[in-house]
């Protein structure tokens, strides 16, 4: 979801591909589609949190400006990548 370039129904697409959500088309309106997040997209979430937790443990101790420098340096890295 970090691409800036992405729109939800790509994003939607590519969880789906990935067997993360799962979607029902609306037999009324083809255009309306349900998500539901699946057993295999729930514990990548749990994954995620738990790796947040554990980047927050390593950060905590970071001043203000440390994090702004940091999150400046990596957008750099990001817009060297692209």
């Amino acid at each position: 979801m970090l691409d800036k370039d992405s729109d939800v129904s790509r994003i939607v697409d590519r969880l789906f591909e990935k067997g993360l959500l799962s979607r029902k088309e609306n037999p009324d309106d083809r255009r309306q589609k349900s998500v539901e997040i699946t057993t295999k997209g729930l514990v990548l979430l749990d994954k995620m949190f738990n790796c947040e937790q554990k980047a927050d443990t390593l950060l905590k101790n970071l001043s203000m400006d440390e994090v702004k420098q940091l999150n400046y340096l990596i957008d750099k890295i990001r817009e060297n990548k692209e």
